[in-house]
């Protein structure tokens, strides 16, 4: 039945991208020092989006005659969250979690970088290490 396949995909997609996804991305975006409440606000506001979700669903598959226009508007919204996702979020593979977070800052601000600073784990403790005398 094309309506259980349409649930299952969407449960699916939920499973293999924002629902792991996010967790992973919130451990990386908060210094250490706020991480414990900036993720405990981000959890909130998740969930608070997940329930006014479903709480439109139905009068919004009411309004619009069935279900798959409904999941037509969701299939838009998630496009348009992965477009803006793939442009915001940098590579993080090898980045120290300061210049992640300096660059999606700079993303959304539409800023470039001022300094030559190093962007990579080794890189900065190449610079930070001291030099041995000849």
């Amino acid at each position: 039945p094309p309506l259980i396949n349409s649930c299952l995909l969407v449960i699916l997609g939920y499973s293999f991208s924002y629902g792991p996804l996010a967790w992973l991305l919130w451990a990386e975006l908060f210094p250490t020092k706020h991480r414990g409440e900036m993720i405990g606000i981000t959890s909130t506001i998740a969930s608070i989006s997940m329930f006014i979700n479903n709480l439109i669903f139905e009068p919004l598959a009411a309004k619009l005659g069935s279900l798959a226009p409904v999941f037509a508007v969701y299939t838009v919204t998630n496009l348009i969250a992965l477009l803006l996702l793939a442009w915001l979020l940098p590579e993080t593979k090898g980045a120290i979690p300061v210049d992640t977070r300096a660059a999606i800052r700079c993303r959304l601000t539409l800023c470039f970088p001022r300094s030559r600073r190093p962007t990579t784990a080794a890189a900065s403790m190449a610079a930070a290490a001291p030099t041995a005398a000849a």
